[in-house]
């Protein structure tokens, strides 16, 4: 399992990566991505215990999502903008 600050500190940086938000609303995303993050290994877990397989979350995969996250964000920001 990734450690906590390890989780923030990825999330932190990537959120660099997306252009409209203040300070504030990054530390905030950074917070639900540890809280994300730990959803799903709490799943994991019980996918094991339900069917005996495994499931594995990667520093990639985290990254993955952030990326995603950030570029729909950055796709809805923009469409915002030019609609006004």
């Amino acid at each position: 399992m990734v450690a906590e600050s390890h989780t923030v500190s990825i999330s932190s940086c990537c959120g660099g990566q997306i252009q409209c938000l203040l300070q504030v609303v990054k530390e905030t995303i950074s917070q639900i991505c540890v809280t994300v993050h730990k959803s799903v290994e709490s799943e994991v877990l019980k996918y094991w215990d339900e069917v005996k397989r495994r499931y594995y979350t990667t520093p990639s995969s985290y990254l993955e999502f952030i990326k995603v996250y950030g570029d729909m964000l950055n796709k809805n920001n923009d469409d915002f903008r030019n609609n006004r």
